[in-house]
């Protein structure tokens, strides 16, 4: 997107040339129409231009506020010496407590059939054939999101209710967590064939939880100065 305004410059300036050399001969070329098409070109690149600069200063306003607020709650968890309890609209076992609830959504591999096209007649000769095509069927897997609902992490579990369906995974069998996108978050679990992106308002802070559940000796100030260092890079280039 960002090269779209130097593309549509540089193709009204071919359209130009080129009119302008099948003109050469004739002195009473009438150039309106080729200027019109430059001038609508030139608009229409500046338009896009500034949409794009737009959207991309909004994506990193969004990201700079999601750090912000990372760095603000890890203050207060620093200031409390712990996570706080909070309330989750899903109904947990006994003393079972819950340290994150947020809206998410859940996405998986699942088998996908496409149609594959492909020609079984004769050939003739140049440009005649005789016959028809012929296809298959064939199994892929994607990345698709199944299901929306709501993202609970306890002293235990990650627990996603959904409305059509729902997960919980032990704490003890996650093998890692990451951040895979600016909304996003991917789980890998011990005997389970394929990972779980979960969608979070604030991934840093989902995953430090996670891994802060996980691990009573997880160090706070360590991670605050990961996801600094991490966006300081990203923000120099």
């Amino acid at each position: 997107m960002k090269a779209t305004l130097p593309i549509l410059l540089s193709l009204a300036a071919t359209a130009a040339t080129a009119h302008a050399q099948t003109g050469i001969a004739d002195a009473g070329t009438d150039w309106t129409p080729v200027i019109d098409v430059v001038g609508i070109v030139i608009i229409i690149g500046i338009i896009v231009f500034v949409l794009d600069q737009a959207a991309d200063s909004r994506k990193r306003a969004a990201m700079a506020h999601r750090y912000d607020e990372f760095d603000r709650f890890v203050s207060d968890i620093l200031a409390k010496g712990r996570l706080n309890p909070i309330h989750t609209p899903v109904l947990l076992d006994g003393s079972e407590k819950a340290y994150y609830s947020q809206p998410s959504n859940l996405s998986e591999v699942q088998d996908t059939t496409k149609y594959r096209s492909g020609f079984a007649g004769l050939r003739l000769a140049r440009g005649i054939y005789v016959g028809g095509s012929r296809g298959e069927s064939i199994r892929v897997q994607e990345w698709q999101q199944i299901d929306e609902g709501t993202l609970v992490c306890t002293g235990g579990r990650i627990i996603f209710d959904g409305r059509l369906t729902n997960r919980s995974v032990f704490l003890e069998k996650i093998l890692s967590v990451k951040q895979i996108s600016d909304t996003e978050i991917e789980i890998s679990e011990d005997g389970r064939q394929h990972n779980m992106i979960l969608s979070s308002p604030n991934p840093p802070i989902l995953c430090a939880i996670i891994h802060a559940l996980r691990d009573p000796a997880f160090d706070w100030k360590e991670a605050a100065a990961a996801v600094n260092e991490w966006r300081a890079s990203h923000r120099a280039s």
